[in-house]
């Protein structure tokens, strides 16, 4: 590495940092207020200060220090998406939904990998092995793009859970089949009907397993060591190094890094008895920038390698609607076999969250790379595409589709009436760790008995509040109640159609509990419109 190669990498990094504040900055200030994912915003930063103005670039250094600093940023880049995406998964919840998230991140990538190939192939006339490749590529979803409009919009928090779940898993599920995909297209000139679906399957599994082995075993360990640490300061850098040993471990060993760095992330982010409060609340600062930070390098970077040609190629953006359209039709089919519990509503969500962002565009830049593969123009061309119309039609859309299918008006009494009984939960956790802290004597009875007193006595207030609301805390109590019991009563509907169509029970029987479930299910909601 030269010096010459030096001064422009400073100072294209130092215009990223620059770029990156100014992201920030447009993100607090414009994009947040009209609600406009984050990433639609990056894109056109990223599309103005590259191909239009060309400001950000790396033409000044070499091709091979060029591509060894994208293969850096790209895969710094990945493996903090994907631990971050880990680390801030709710374990209780993921296993909850885990089959809902294991087919939609596994059968759901392969469906849409295979089907989306085909119509590119048709589309294009390129060898089908090739399309598949691209299948495989925009088969990654970034839901993340969308959670946060979610959570603003009061998005239930089962598809908050499934939607983040699946954002962890899917991502790695399609880089390991691109992986296995690259491989077959440099191994071999056969067809792809003569391609060992066996060996191709064999290899999937040992980077997934590999991946999930490698990652569970250091995130325990890594846990071990953060319970005997006893400086906070190290803290987020012993995160950090888990991120990085457990992505570049296990693509030494050949198996999956994007895996073996979710489930390392996973398996910290469940272990939270490793953290003191402050501690996982550092924790969670740092990996929440370093996941901006991840986007907006994918995005800006993009903006210096992606040719303008490849934005104003009519042709391509054509073929990219068709196939952005397939790819949600397809994504609604597997909703459809994951989620038969889920109102339909919900579904419809799910669908429509599923946005191509960060992932599709690091294996597009990292397919400008591969001298071994044909088709790069095209490839790349869709891609760009279908990703520049998912964040435009999806990620733009998403919000008035989620106030349009869960209505969110609620009144000033329902609104105070949730703060306080959150403010309640959290007086009552604050009280069962202080008794933790003194039946492990970490306080004597003095500090006990004087925090006891000061936690209680705003308990006390927060109940008294609650109270009186008259009237309407039975209301508010009630809703829940409703709630619940609908949830129930639609999973046991979907239980009872198991049965039936598995011939456990008869058609007779079958009706008479489904219309006396119906009856029930038109009470509930009939109730609940009412209040």
């Amino acid at each position: 590495m030269n010096e010459s190669f030096i001064e422009p990498l400073l100072l294209n990094l130092s215009l990223l940092i620059v770029l990156g504040i100014a992201a920030s900055y447009i993100s607090s200030r414009i994009v947040r207020p009209i609600r406009v994912p984050e990433i639609f915003a990056l894109m056109l930063l990223g599309i103005i200060v590259g191909p239009v103005l060309n400001i950000f670039n790396l033409d000044a250094v070499s091709e091979h220090e060029r591509d060894l600093l994208i293969y850096l940023l790209m895969h710094i880049s990945l493996l903090t998406l994907l631990f971050e995406g880990g680390f801030n998964t709710e374990f209780g919840e993921f296993k909850k939904n885990i089959r809902i998230i294991g087919i939609l991140a596994s059968l759901g990538i392969i469906i849409t990998a295979a089907c989306v190939g085909a119509v590119i192939a048709y589309l294009t006339g390129i060898p089908l092995i090739y399309g598949v490749l691209i299948g495989a590529v925009l088969s990654a979803t970034d839901p993340a793009s969308v959670i946060s409009l979610g959570r603003a919009l009061r998005l239930p928090k089962r598809i908050t859970t499934i939607l983040e779940g699946e954002s962890a898993y899917n991502d790695a599920t399609a880089i390991i089949l691109f992986l296995v995909i690259v491989d077959l297209i440099g191994a071999s000139t056969l067809s792809i009907s003569d391609i060992a679906i066996s060996e191709t399957a064999v290899k999937f599994l040992e980077m997934f397993l590999g991946g999930i082995f490698i990652g569970g075993s250091l995130g325990i360990l890594v846990n071990e060591v953060l319970k005997r640490n006893k400086n906070e300061h190290y803290t987020v850098w012993i995160t950090i190094l888990l991120a990085s040993i457990s992505y570049f471990t296990a693509e030494h060993f050949g198996v999956s890094g994007v895996i073996s760095a979710v489930t390392a992330g996973m398996v910290l982010g469940v272990r939270t008895d490793a953290f003191t409060p402050r501690e996982h609340r550092a924790v969670q600062d740092f990996w929440e920038f370093a996941r901006f930070g991840a986007n907006s390098i994918i995005f800006l970077v993009l903006g210096t390698l992606i040719d303008i040609e490849y934005l104003a190629n009519i042709e391509h953006f054509a073929i990219g609607f068709v196939i952005l359209i397939s790819l949600v039709l397809i994504r609604l089919a597997v909703v459809e076999i994951a989620a038969l519990s889920l109102k339909r509503n919900l579904k419809c969500i799910i669908t429509w969250a599923g946005v191509r962002g960060s992932i599709p565009i690091i294996l597009a830049i990292s397919i400008a790379g591969m001298p071994h593969l044909e088709h790069k123009d095209v490839i790349i061309g869709i891609i760009s595409s279908v990703v520049f119309l998912s964040i435009t039609i999806q990620g733009l859309t998403s919000a008035p589709l989620v106030n349009r299918l869960i209505p969110t008006k609620i009144s000033r009494d329902a609104r105070i009436y949730e703060e306080l009984k959150v403010r309640e939960r959290v007086l009552r956790g604050g009280l069962k760790s202080l008794d933790r802290k003194f039946s492990r004597g970490d306080i004597d009875d003095v500090a006990y008995e004087k925090l006891t007193e000061k936690i209680g006595g705003e308990l006390e207030k927060v109940k008294t509040l609650i109270k009186s609301l008259t009237g309407k805390q039975m209301e508010f109590e009630r809703k829940e109640e409703l709630e619940i019991e609908l949830e129930v009563l639609e999973e046991m509907a979907v239980k009872l159609r198991n049965e039936f169509v598995s011939g456990s029970i008869t058609e007779g029987a079958y009706k008479d509990i489904r219309e006396e479930l119906d009856e029930k299910l038109l009470g509930i909601r009939k109730e609940l419109k009412g209040i």
